[in-house]
């Protein structure tokens, strides 16, 4: 009886600090995995965006989102992409939520986003619907191809002119050949009219 009364109050002694120290080392990894996962999400160069699903408004955003839309952290964090009329067209937003809510992922979805000055923000968007807590959130993923999409034009502009560049210079040879021959049997004409008149 002594010795039931002395190890059973030790192993559950032992046991209390065996689960304290799991529920520190749980702690410490979860923290650990929480600042490795806001060290990518800040230092991303692809725009990262967390919002709630339930209300739209937004809970996150790193400064390569925020360099892309032209606002600071102050001015979007907490407000929704409707309030920041991030979006030119109601009905393009509306088009994209109702494909999430059904397919809970998009991939390489090409957004026209509304800029800070006025400007527009060519972007390819990937979502993910993820559990933060009790709250569904949307984590969109952004790659600005704004230049890109840019400079494509241009290229695009540019192989136009050439091309009618190259037609103008078809149509100049080809007109400048009828009027070589044009030239050529008018000479035959003048040397054979010339000819007539000796007669």
């Amino acid at each position: 009886v002594v010795i039931w009364g002395v190890t059973v109050p030790l192993t559950a002694l032992m046991v209390g600090r065996l689960k304290a120290r799991a529920l520190a080392a749980e702690r410490a990894a979860l923290k650990e995995s929480n600042a490795r996962f806001t060290r990518a999400f800040h230092g991303s160069p692809i725009g990262i965006v967390q919002a709630r699903l339930s209300d739209g408004r937004i809970l996150d955003v790193n400064s390569a989102m925020l360099e892309v839309l032209g606002y600071g952290r102050d001015e979007f964090v907490g407000r929704t992409s409707a309030e920041l009329g991030l979006w030119p067209s109601p009905v393009d937003r509306a088009t994209v939520s109702g494909r999430l809510r059904r397919e809970r992922a998009l991939r390489n979805v090409d957004l026209d986003l509304r800029t800070r000055s006025g400007g527009t923000a060519s972007l390819v968007c990937s979502v993910e619907l993820v559990k933060v807590g009790d709250d569904d959130c949307s984590l969109t993923f952004a790659v600005d191809m704004t230049e890109r999409r840019r400079a494509a034009e241009a290229l695009r502009r540019t192989e136009e002119q050439l091309l009618q560049a190259q037609k103008m210079d078809a149509v100049g040879r080809l007109a400048g050949g009828i009027a070589h021959d044009f030239n050529n049997l008018l000479s035959v004409v003048g040397n054979a009219a010339a000819i007539l008149e000796q007669t």
